[in-house]
């Protein structure tokens, strides 16, 4: 059986090389396009009265929630905009948030109801969020901002098949160890990069469970990072382990790293349609993302 402590340390080990790595190659990637416009905006459900804590909140991130405009793409029955008051730095899970705004779907009506997985939107202050974490000494959060940054200008190339970014941290439970279909995609107030990724603790076979798609984009005008999460799957793929091949099994066991990179290969070279939802339908709902202050 393969070393599940010493795959994930290797794994931990070319996450952080990645990030701290001056760039990834020369070969420059065309800039984001543009998704056509959307027809209409999914209505958002009637927002509550503010408390004067949340609309705080919203001060402190810039941002009101009712500014907030989306097509859903229908893919999901409604949505929400909120504002969500500072996460202190080591409370609720790892590092920490300031003042931000998340848009909740499908009827939740606060972040602390959402299901673990479930889709999720962030719009988070990159000033006060880069400060939160050097003021406490950790570097995580701040390169993974740099890495965004650099990586809305030029994607590598080849893509890179894990360690790729994912922020807030709280979303990435573990290490980034498959990462696929990695794309630009731009909005009208924002660009960034898409890919279909797990966050895993353990070494294990490639199936649907865990795989989400993830936005990490900036505002055009640096104020703002946006963050997209939303679980997807494929038929290419079992759903679980159940449904793993004991010639899948053995050849994780083998070769770990290798194995991995083959999977993410194979599985970037499928079409936007074979995922569902549509990686083109979440590439478009991320796209339509609008607010004004």
């Amino acid at each position: 059986m393969i070393d599940s402590s010493r795959y994930i340390s290797w794994l931990l080990f070319v996450f952080f090389l990645a990030l701290g790595a001056a760039g990834c190659a020369q070969k420059q990637t065309p800039s984001p396009t543009a998704l056509p416009e959307p027809a209409a905006t999914s209505p958002a459900q009637p927002p509550g009265a503010p408390t004067p804590a949340s609309a705080q909140a919203a001060r402190e991130a810039g941002l009101d929630p009712n500014a907030i405009a989306l097509d859903t793409q229908g893919l999901a029955s409604s949505w929400r905009a909120v504002a969500v008051e500072p996460i202190p730095f080591g409370m609720e899970g790892p590092g920490g948030l300031p003042a931000h705004l998340q848009v909740l779907f499908n009827d939740v009506q606060a972040p602390q109801a959402r299901p673990s997985g479930a889709p999720v939107i962030y719009l988070i202050p990159v000033q006060p969020y880069r400060a939160l974490w050097e003021a406490h000494e950790s570097g995580i959060a701040p390169t993974m901002l740099d890495r965004i940054a650099q990586w809305n200008q030029s994607l590598p190339q080849p893509a890179p098949v894990r360690g790729l970014p994912a922020l807030p941290v709280r979303e990435a439970q573990g290490v980034n160890d498959l990462a696929t279909q990695v794309r630009p995609v731009a909005g009208k107030q924002h660009r960034g990069f898409r890919y279909v990724g797990r966050f895993a603790f353990q070494a294990l076979p490639v199936t649907n469970a865990g795989l989400r798609y993830v936005y990490q984009g900036l505002s055009q005008d640096g104020r703002y990072l946006i963050a997209f999460f939303y679980p997807v799957r494929t038929d290419e793929l079992p759903d679980d382990l159940e449904g793993v091949s004991a010639e899948e099994q053995a050849r994780l066991n083998e070769n770990g790293l290798g194995y991995l990179e083959s999977r993410a290969r194979a599985l970037d070279a499928l079409p936007a349609e074979a995922w569902s939802p549509d990686l083109a339908r979440l590439d478009a709902l991320i796209a339509s993302l609008r607010w004004h202050q």
